[in-house]
């Protein structure tokens, strides 16, 4: 079998089922599979969906129900052991299939064996700044973040890159976890995703465990998709703003010692910071989104002073 494609959700099930039948239209000229992971969504909804999808012309389907909210990562390997494919495609539920993408990089894979891990372009609508590559955690990019602006240079300098490129592929850093497409013999290699990272930053550093390996993760701009991205994020902003802070901090401890790293958690610290005082100034505009935001910046600060990652 040439693709597994895997997807891991919780509570976007109407996402999950648009996402297969987009999936099925355009995957049509290779053998695949799709495995998709439940992490326990509270919704149940998926139920229903696996009902739809039997009835399909769905090829290989398998669905599994997992007795807790695991996080991505971990579902992610979970569905990679059922895999048998020789390409792993880990595909966010919140994104849409508009071309046939799947021939072109997993013949690149195939016929270049330096090449470990593709990225496709997954559209968002934003034509200035391309957040589906970038370069790995430094002290530059993330002083800039105290004021906001660290995060949109580094996608500003991907789509400047793009652009000189005329979308033709490069090699980057990393690539979106949104649609990721890896070989299975070196995502076995490496040990899969690390499982301390609940969610955020796991393809960050699973592009940087491979890339210690000596091989190569590819940009691959031309391949497009939708993503909707931060589908699960507007349900509960104040999780979601703790796990992608605490992510960071969890990479930041696995890459940075000494001096280095008590660089970064200063500079974490003051991101914090300034993102309490900004969601402050913005809550009579969005009480809801600014309260999720600001107690989510508190509970980090917490294990941040305690240097604690296991809460």
């Amino acid at each position: 079998m040439e693709l597994s494609i895997i997807i891991v959700n919780y509570n976007l099930a109407k996402e999950v089922e648009e996402s297969v039948c987009s999936i099925i239209k355009y995957c049509n000229e290779i053998d695949y599979e799709i495995i998709i992971l439940d992490n326990n969504s509270p919704d149940k909804f998926i139920h229903s969906v696996k009902e739809n999808l039997e009835n399909t012309a769905c090829p290989q389907i398998t669905f599994e129900f997992l007795d807790e909210n695991y996080g991505f990562g971990t579902a992610c390997n979970r569905g990679a052991e059922k895999a048998r494919g020789e390409v792993l495609l880990f595909l966010n539920p919140d994104t849409l299939i508009t071309g046939d993408i799947f021939k072109k990089i997993i013949s690149n894979l195939k016929e270049n064996p330096a090449n470990a891990i593709i990225g496709p372009y997954t559209s968002n609508g934003n034509f200035l700044f391309d957040f589906c590559a970038g370069y790995y955690i430094n002290i530059i990019f993330e002083v800039l973040n105290i004021f906001f602006i660290g995060r949109h240079l580094e996608a500003l300098a991907v789509s400047l890159k793009k652009k000189l490129k005329r979308k033709q592929s490069f090699k980057t850093d990393w690539v979106l976890g949104a649609a990721l497409f890896i070989k299975k013999e070196i995502f076995y290699k490496v040990g899969g995703f690390d499982q301390n990272f609940f969610m955020f930053f796991e393809e960050m550093d699973l592009c940087k465990r491979v890339d210690r390996l000596g091989y190569d993760i590819i940009y691959c701009p031309s391949s497009e998709l939708k993503h909707q991205g931060g589908a699960s994020a507007k349900k509960d902003y104040r999780f979601f703003t703790f796990i992608f802070y605490k992510s960071k901090f969890i990479y930041i401890k696995k890459y940075f010692h000494g001096l280095n790293k008590n660089a970064f958690v200063a500079v974490l610290f003051m991101q914090a910071i300034s993102q309490i005082l900004l969601w402050s100034l913005l809550y009579t505009f969005n009480k809801e989104k600014s309260t999720g935001k600001i107690k989510g910046f508190v509970d980090f600060l917490k294990i941040l002073f305690n240097n604690d990652i296991e809460k």
